[in-house]
């Protein structure tokens, strides 16, 4: 499968207005070797391995309708709860029904924060690939994702798309950063100005494997602001691909807002939910 296109990015102007920068269109020979490469090995659904009509195609029809949302989320920071009849160990009820027990303990800095559903097949599947086997073209289905989640939430007022950033490293390593790539088809989606460069990362290993604690101690003081005049009394959309503590989130949240944002909502794709899902008996005996 040949993805040799450019992707269409936007480019933040300054004063709101968005322009997309193509890359140029592929030679008549670049057009032939790719035809050739689908020819002699037929693009498959990254999901269910059958094959794809089109090289340009990275899921079958069928896969892409199987990825549904999850609607039962915590109601601040949308950690994902399984099931009314398995809700896991969440706040039963009172002033504080509908909270995880993180947001319960310690309320979060942003407005408010959704996923669009559980870090599991076939939604995990998606990430791993768009993170770690290159396939920058699942950004534009991943981000139609997200924006069904804004529309359904209804946040109102938001004025801008901005981007979790990493480190150069990783970009160079990685050839992108996936969060960028999810923010700049959500921003084209939404018609909004993505803001970009104006947050670095330096510093900061990444998250993978590392507790509660560890994680909010990672990234403690690792994002430096370049431009505050970017965020200066506005509403933010703050994306990024998975919500795993929130310790990411929390502290790009409290830049921005020192940074002077009015208001910062929280978007990601899969959360694998603070409320710690309780095993079936089946599966506690190994019969599911």
């Amino acid at each position: 499968m040949c993805h040799s296109e450019g992707a269409e990015r936007p480019k933040n102007l300054g004063g709101g207005e968005l322009r997309v920068r193509t890359a140029p269109a592929r030679s008549f020979f670049t057009h032939s070797l790719c035809a050739l490469g689908d020819f002699c090995w037929p693009p498959r659904c990254l999901l269910c391995g059958q094959p794809l009509v089109s090289g340009d195609q990275e899921m079958c029809t069928a896969c892409m309708a199987s990825v549904i949302p999850h609607e039962r989320v915590c109601k601040k920071c949308g950690s994902v709860r399984w099931s009314a009849e398995n809700p896991g160990k969440g706040i039963p009820g009172g002033i504080a029904a509908g909270l995880c027990a993180d947001c319960w303990e310690a309320e979060p800095p942003f407005a408010q924060a959704r996923c669009y559903g559980p870090h599991e097949p076939p939604l995990s599947v998606l990430i791993y690939h768009l993170k770690y086997r290159h396939k920058p073209n699942l950004a534009p289905f991943l981000a139609s994702l997200m924006k069904e989640v804004v529309a359904q939430v209804q946040w109102k007022g938001i004025e801008a798309v901005v981007a979790v950033p990493t480190t150069r490293w990783r970009v160079w390593r990685r050839g992108y950063n996936q969060a960028r790539l999810l923010a700049a088809a959500l921003s084209l989606q939404l018609g909004l100005p993505l803001i970009h460069h104006a947050v670095t990362r330096k510093g900061g290993r990444s998250q993978v494997g590392f507790k509660l604690q560890k994680r909010a101690e990672n990234v403690r003081g690792v994002f430096h602001v370049r431009d505050h005049r970017e965020f200066l009394h506005k509403t933010l959309l703050l994306v990024d691909d998975v919500y795993t503590t929130g310790a990411t989130a929390k502290e790009m949240t409290r830049v921005l807002m020192a940074a002077g944002a009015r208001k910062v909502y929280v978007l990601t794709l899969p959360s694998p939910g603070r409320f710690r899902r309780r095993k079936t008996q089946a599966e506690i005996l190994g019969l599911a």
